[in-house]
């Protein structure tokens, strides 16, 4: 059966969970994404995560099955090209930025989140009801990929500077 299996990517993470533990390892994504050239990003993979999925421990020689609703955020580290790809996907679409401090199960999470929504449409409400399971904050170094239904607040904060 080996020959049905997809080819997979391991992605460095932090999975914060809703007992408040944080546990560094690795998630398997597919190694080809169907929206462009190159292996999947996380965002996309949030998207279709499924309810259990394959999660290895930092330093670990097997594999645990996490349930994704134990999943308040996936924190994962962007590198140079994801950071210009982000930067040029949100220029194609012209999408308006807001910085924000997210709440999600007792932990906080603060970043840019880019609001890819129709015209009338582009307040932070708006995306945050904008269907899937996972929103993306993302920070220096870094994007937060939390779970939806552990949001308790957000706050829209004025930029850097202001």
């Amino acid at each position: 059966m080996t020959d049905l299996r997809v080819p997979t990517t391991r992605q460095p993470v932090t999975i914060t969970c809703t007992d408040g533990r944080a546990v560094d390892g690795h998630i398997f994504m597919p190694s080809q994404s169907s929206r462009h050239m190159g292996p999947m990003r996380a965002d996309e993979w949030s998207d279709t995560v499924p309810t259990f999925f394959p999660f290895r421990a930092r330093d670990s020689a097997c594999s645990t099955i996490f349930n994704v609703a134990a999943v308040v955020a996936f924190t994962v580290p962007v590198d140079g090209a994801e950071a210009q790809a982000d930067a040029r996907d949100a220029a194609l679409v012209d999408a308006p930025m807001a910085r924000v401090a997210v709440n999600a199960a007792g932990a906080s999470f603060e970043g840019h989140v880019i609001i890819d929504m129709p015209p009338g449409h582009q307040r932070v409400a708006d995306w945050l009801n904008a269907p899937g399971p996972f929103i993306t904050v993302r920070a220096r170094g870094h994007h937060h990929l939390i779970h939806k239904r552990h949001i308790t607040r957000v706050a829209e904060l004025p930029e850097s500077g202001n």
